[in-house]
C-alpha cells in the first residue's frame, strides 16, 4: 500500500494555491481509496525522499493535516488516516469567506449551549486559553491559542455532534492561506490583538455568569469583528 501510494498517485510539483505536494498526495490517496480509513501513511523519510523535501517540512505538513482531521499521528508508530477523514475532506476547496460565514452561524450557538453544559473544569480550561492568547508572542502562537480558546468552548457543549461540526468547519484554519491573510491584515499588531482579547474576555465572562444571551451576543460580536478585519468593505 505504501509503494502504491508513492508510485501511483500523481503529485504536481507546482501545487495549487493554498496546497502543498504532501497535501495533494495524501488527500488524493484518501479520496481514491489508496489509503482507506485507518491505513498507515508512508514514513516521513519516504515522503521526504519522494517529494524532494526536508523531513522537517514533511513533519510540518503532516501536523497541519492532523489538525484538519485527515490523519492521526501516534508516537513511535506512525501516521494513520483518521476515521473521520472522509468528512474532513469536505473542507477541501472551501473559501475563507465561507469559513467565516459558517463560524458566524455556529459559534454563537456553541457559546450558548456551553453556558448550559460547561463544568467548572471546562471554564478553567477556557480561561487558561484566554491567558495564553494574552501572552502569545507572535502570530503563530496567538493563532494556536485562539484556536484553543474556541475549541475549548465547543468542547464545553459536551455534544459530540456539535464538537465534530466545529472541528470540521475550523479545520481550514490550519491552511497556509488563512495564516497569510492574517499577516496581510496585520492581525499580529498590538491594537488588533487587544481588541480580540477584549472580545474573548466578554465571551468568557458571559460563560462564567451563565448568561446564554450574553454569550451568544458576545461571540457574534467577536466573529463579525474577525470578518470585518479580514475582509473590510
Amino acid at each position: 500500500m505504501v509503494a502504491q501510494m508513492l508510485d501511483a498517485v500523481h503529485v504536481s510539483r507546482h501545487p495549487s494555491r493554498g496546497s502543498t505536494p504532501i497535501r495533494e498526495l495524501v488527500l488524493a490517496a484518501i479520496s481514491d481509496g489508496t489509503l482507506p480509513k485507518g491505513a498507515k501513511l508512508p514514513t516521513e523519510r519516504a515522503l521526504a525522499e519522494r517529494l524532494g523535501l526536508s523531513r522537517a517540512a514533511v513533519r510540518k505538513e503532516l501536523a497541519a493535516l492532523e489538525v484538519e482531521g485527515h490523519v492521526t499521528r501516534k508516537v513511535g508508530s506512525g501516521t494513520y488516516v483518521a476515521e473521520r477523514a472522509g468528512a474532513a475532506a469536505l473542507i477541501t476547496g472551501v473559501s475563507l469567506h465561507q469559513l467565516l460565514e459558517a463560524r458566524i452561524v455556529i459559534e454563537p450557538q456553541l457559546a450558548a449551549v456551553a453556558v448550559a453544559n460547561a463544568t467548572p473544569a471546562d471554564l478553567q480550561q477556557i480561561e487558561a486559553w484566554l491567558g495564553r492568547c494574552a501572552t502569545a508572542g507572535d502570530v503563530d502562537a496567538f493563532e494556536a491559542a485562539d484556536h484553543g480558546f474556541h475549541a475549548a468552548i465547543a468542547a464545553a457543549t459536551h455534544n459530540g455532534l456539535l464538537i465534530a461540526a466545529y472541528d470540521l468547519i475550523c479545520g481550514l484554519r490550519a491552511s497556509g492561506e488563512w495564516r497569510a491573510l492574517k499577516l496581510r491584515r496585520n492581525l499580529d499588531a498590538p491594537g488588533r490583538k487587544a481588541d480580540v482579547l477584549v472580545e474573548h474576555r466578554d465571551v468568557f465572562e458571559a460563560l462564567r455568569d451563565h448568561d446564554q444571551t450574553a454569550a451568544r451576543e458576545a461571540m457574534l460580536r467577536h466573529m463579525t469583528g474577525v470578518r470585518r478585519n479580514l475582509f473590510p468593505v
